[in-house]
């Protein structure tokens, strides 16, 4: 009989090894019998920057004891375990935590655990698992911000201009160009930028006359590629500046080549017309009171700069007596389109008859009556000084002198002199 229970013991056992053997186990799971391993992570897809927790638990499935129980995974090594030893159908579980970085992309992220025991009878069990996780793709993103140094400027100042590009994206960037809209590619320190980077750069601009009226206005573009392959690109919000209002002005002189001339004598004028003004003057038109529209060899004139312009009168019986008086007048527009202008002061030459001699002597007798000619009427005193040779700016601009000459004045109290002298003489006589 206790042949027959032992015997009844023995089948037992055997069934019952055979249950475990053949016992279901977690999906992904292998075993070698005696021990079972879950390895179960919290998600199944996951973005940059999350946290993924992962639950083990082992347990035994034999009949004995199992000792020095050691739990491994290729992810993060030896794993402490809160228990080394598991009786018949105990188990133990433990759990850690794994945040997602750069380097896993673009994953999955896959990992192999594997339990091994010693049984009793100093025999080997193990059982291993292995779990996948799909990776979320990075983003890929880019901001750039633009700011000026200064808010208004004036023609001939430095504006400074600086940039901000920053990778806000989870992707690192390569191959990056920045571009301003009014002066083109920027250099950069570098061509790359790490996720959550950022990167400066300048550029400075001299303010043209050109750019007046304003505002002066530009933004910036950054594009680069991403590590994933992708295109990326930003543009920052306008930048503006006031310009500053600048004086627009211009002047013009005129002069003739001589004082005086006679019928069929040619006049040679000169223009000088002086951009006096802060900005740039275009559409230039040059007029002359007796010539009419005067040719330039350019219609724009720089701050500060000259043209220079000429015309030639031929003058007519029907200019006589003169004096032959003219003006011009100069007419340009600035940047804003307003219309600037500036005449001349008055050129006054003097018409004499052909026959009539240049000096002024000549025309007259020792004693200052008129030697039979009268062009002289029409001669100013400070003219006739000049015509004489005598020196001195004040010639022209002392008032007394610029009355005309009167060759006959003076002439009547002379010749009642005379008659009184006689008169006297013939009294002496008698």
């Amino acid at each position: 009989m206790s042949k027959q229970k032992s015997f009844f013991g023995l089948v037992a056992a055997a069934i019952l090894c055979m249950a475990v053997l053949i016992m279901p186990v977690t999906t992904n799971a292998d075993s070698s019998g005696g021990l079972t391993l879950t390895a179960t992570p919290s998600v199944t897809t996951v973005s940059l920057g999350e946290t993924i927790s992962y639950n083990y638990v082992i347990t035994s499935t034999c009949n004995t004891t199992i000792s020095s129980l050691v739990l491994t995974d290729d992810k993060f090594g030896t794993i402490s375990l809160p228990a080394t030893s598991l009786a018949p159908g105990e188990n133990v579980s433990v759990s850690l935590a794994y945040t997602v970085a750069t380097a896993d992309f673009p994953g999955p992220i896959a990992t192999t655990s594997s339990v091994t025991g010693i049984t009793a009878d100093n025999e080997t069990r193990s059982a291993s698992m292995a779990t996948s996780i799909t990776l979320n793709p990075l983003t890929s993103s880019l901001q750039i911000s633009m700011s000026a140094n200064v808010s208004s400027a004036n023609t001939g100042d430095n504006i400074t201009y600086t940039y901000t590009i920053t990778n806000n994206g989870q992707a690192g960037l390569s191959a990056l160009v920045l571009t301003d809209s009014r002066l083109g590619a920027v250099t950069l320190s570098s061509t790359s930028l790490a996720a959550g980077a950022s990167l400066t750069a300048t550029k400075t601009y001299t303010l043209l006359s050109s750019d007046q009226p304003g505002p002066l206005s530009s933004s910036s573009t950054a594009t680069a590629t991403s590590s994933t392959g992708a295109a990326v690109t930003a543009t920052s919000a306008t930048v503006s500046v006031t310009l500053n209002s600048r004086a627009s002005s211009i002047k013009v002189t005129m002069s003739a080549d001589k004082r005086m001339a006679s019928e069929n004598e040619s006049i040679s004028y000169t223009y000088t017309i002086v951009n006096i003004g802060q900005v740039k003057l275009s559409k230039i038109v040059l007029t002359d009171t007796r010539l009419g529209t005067i040719v330039l060899t350019s219609d724009n004139l720089s701050p500060q700069a000259k043209l220079t312009a000429s015309g030639k009168y031929k003058v007519l019986a029907s200019d006589f007596p003169g004096p032959l008086v003219s003006s011009a007048t100069v007419k340009a527009e600035n940047p804003s389109g307003q219309q600037v202008s500036d005449t001349s002061k008055p050129v006054s030459v003097m018409l004499k008859a052909s026959d009539d001699d240049d000096e002024i002597d000549d025309n007259h007798d020792d004693d200052g009556h008129n030697g039979g000619h009268d062009d002289n009427l029409h001669l100013t005193k400070g003219e006739i000084l000049r015509l004489r040779g005598v020196p001195g700016k004040g010639i022209d601009h002392a008032p007394g002198l610029q009355k005309l000459f009167n060759m006959h004045k003076g002439q009547g109290k002379g010749d009642n002199k005379d008659q009184g002298h006689q008169n006297n003489e013939k009294g002496k006589d008698k």
